[in-house]
């Protein structure tokens, strides 16, 4: 700051006075104010922490030759899904390989955890689980469980239901998952402290305790000796459909149908009491229930059959063509089945059925129609009328045969010594079994009727006559 002295009148110099006065007094204000700033902006810090107390502790620490080790322990599997209907002695299975995708080694356990569903389906399957083909359990399923691994590849798992599994009804479920835990290869437990992951394989099973057992695509009236009337024929003739209950609990087949290959709504088949063998829908546990179609639905060269329940979900099929096995051979009743392929038939045979053997379970062969009955490659005796009752036996006493020829039917069949009563009538007898017997007895059955003497055949004869 300069002060300039002005030379002026002395009157003046009282305005002078004043003005030099009024500039100092300006510019020491605005100094202090300067420097009140300058301090509260250093110590801002301090003036802010007025009424409380701060502290502050430093340290400085080197560590020497440490590694630091940046990395992530996770593996995965590449099937994570099962989802499948199960029968009696069917098996389903799935293979899954395990990868380790971090940079950890690791070692895994294998356990079981039920989700949902029937407990007497859940513990009545079996679950057979390999690791590289080398089998690490063979149990039930409810209770798998392997103990720690570290080797890695491919699982393969085979769930089944086996022919003696019980009291389990059509339609029930059994939901589980397989857990793989796995954890650092340098800690003792999956439950402490580390890295760890975890996958798991959902496997959700539906039991199917329905499957077609056997049918007859083409009925005839003649043919092997028997009678199924025609395609078209109404029931107890025509084709017909056979259903078994693999279980030992009934059910009710109340709005399921049967369907062929068409896909012609007209040509689906409900169950309904009216064209069943037994007049109902229910059927009963390890037991048949034939289906009649009254009128023609399946074809005689190829066709399929399959079963639907009330949902239409599918529940079984079959299909036959005139280009298998089956149909390139006749039917072989009374032995077991030509697989020669050497047979001449064009289409299916008539009065030939397709069928389970063992029932429910077995494979498709071609038998005798056995319907509403146990299948067999023997042949099918059919029940006769109610003719006589009650039964009558006769004896046949043990004759010498002294000549080739066949003797008469009445010379054969000889009543001795059999107490009968007045009112009935011996030559009745004869006749009722002769007529009953006829389709059973046959040439190689009468010669191995022993005649004791050529005296003892006379003697008969004529007593025969006199009666």
């Amino acid at each position: 700051m300069k002060l300039r002295r002005k030379t002026k009148k002395n009157k003046d110099r009282n305005k002078v006075s004043y003005s030099l006065e009024c500039n100092f007094i300006g510019h020491s204000a605005f100094l202090k104010v300067v420097v009140v700033l300058i301090v509260i902006s250093i110590n801002w810090t301090g003036i802010s922490a007025i009424g409380r107390t701060l502290a502050y502790f430093n340290d400085v620490e080197d560590s020497l030759e440490n590694i630091y080790q940046a990395g992530t322990l996770d593996f995965s599997l590449t099937n994570s899904t099962l989802n499948e209907s199960m029968g009696l002695n069917e098996e389903v299975s799935l293979g899954s390989v395990l990868m380790n995708n971090g940079g950890f080694d690791f070692q895994y356990i294998l356990t079981l955890e039920k989700v949902s569903g029937s407990d007497n389906f859940c513990n009545n399957l079996e679950l057979e689980a390999r690791l590289n083909g080398i089998k690490k359990y063979d149990s039930d399923l409810m209770s798998f469980d392997v103990p720690v691994l570290n080797t890695l590849g491919s699982w393969s798992f085979r769930i089944e239901l086996p022919v003696t599994a019980t009291n389990i009804s059509h339609g029930e479920d059994c939901e589980v998952d397989l857990i793989f835990k796995g954890w650092q290869t340098d800690i003792a437990n999956y439950e402490d402290n580390g890295f760890s992951d975890e996958e798991r394989i959902h496997l959700n099973f539906t039991s199917k305790m329905m499957v077609l057992n056997e049918f007859l695509p083409n009925p005839d009236e003649l043919a092997w000796g028997l009678d199924f009337g025609d395609d078209n024929d109404s029931m107890p003739d025509g084709e017909w459909v056979e259903i078994y209950n693999n279980s030992d609990q009934d059910y009710n087949l109340d709005g399921w149908y049967l369907w062929d290959a068409s896909n012609d709504d007209l040509n689906k088949i409900f169950v309904t009491n009216s064209n069943t063998d037994l007049g109902t829908t229910v059927i009963s546990g390890n037991s048949w229930l034939v289906v009649y179609m009254n009128k023609e639905i399946l074809d005689n060269t190829s066709d399929t059959v399959s079963l639907f329940d009330e949902n239409n979900v599918l529940i079984d099929s079959y299909s036959y063509a005139d280009n298998n096995d089956y149909c390139k051979l006749d039917p072989t009743p009374g032995s077991e089945n030509d697989n020669n392929s050497n047979g001449s038939c064009l289409g299916v045979p008539p009065n030939k059925s397709y069928a389970r053997i063992p029932d429910g379970i077995g494979y498709w062969v071609d038998p005798i129609p056995t319907p509403g009955g146990a299948n067999t490659l023997k042949s099918f005796e059919y029940p006769v009328s109610d003719v006589l009752e009650p039964e009558i036996i006769i004896e046949l006493p043990d004759i010498d045969i002294i000549e080739t020829t066949t003797p008469a039917l009445e010379e054969v069949i000889i009543i001795e010594e059999m107490p009968i009563e007045e009112e009935v009538v011996v030559e009745e007898v004869v006749v009722e079994e002769i007529v009953i017997e006829e389709p059973v007895i046959e040439k190689d059955q009468i010669e191995e009727i022993k005649l004791e003497s050529l005296e003892e055949s006379e003697l008969n004869n004529n007593t025969d006559e006199e009666e």
